[in-house]
């Protein structure tokens, strides 16, 4: 009987041992958000606006009753949206780069450091 405790103890202590020693199962890395399933954008803390970013390229955003339209990009964690409220004029053109965090719902507008999310 003492053997079959003193062998049962040792198996499992090697068993457990590995165990414990055992390394971590990889993290899945998380997918970026996709851009084309957000419906609002909050800009800033407080404004938010219906927006709708199409496949390919196009934008659209309706901004206290004022349409604008241009385009957007992403580049790794990096957004850029191109806007404007009236095409014709090559003067009323922006553009706002977005620093996204890893999950690419939210940011920072380089420059000001303003708050942005999409959702």
């Amino acid at each position: 009987m003492q053997r079959f405790t003193l062998g049962l103890a040792m198996f499992l202590s090697a068993f457990v041992g590995a165990a414990l020693c055992a390394p971590a199962p990889f993290r899945k890395k998380d997918k970026p958000f996709d851009i084309t399933k957000a419906s609002v954008a909050l800009w800033g803390a407080f404004n938010k606006a219906p927006v709708k970013f199409v496949r390919g390229g196009g934008y659209e955003c309706n901004w206290y009753s004022q349409r604008y339209v241009g385009t957007w990009r992403r580049e790794g964690d990096v957004l850029y949206i191109t806007e404007s409220t009236d095409p014709r004029d090559p003067e009323s053109w922006r553009t706002y780069t977005i620093d996204l965090k890893p999950c690419g719902r939210e940011g920072l507008f380089r420059g000001t450091g303003a708050s942005f999310k999409l959702e």
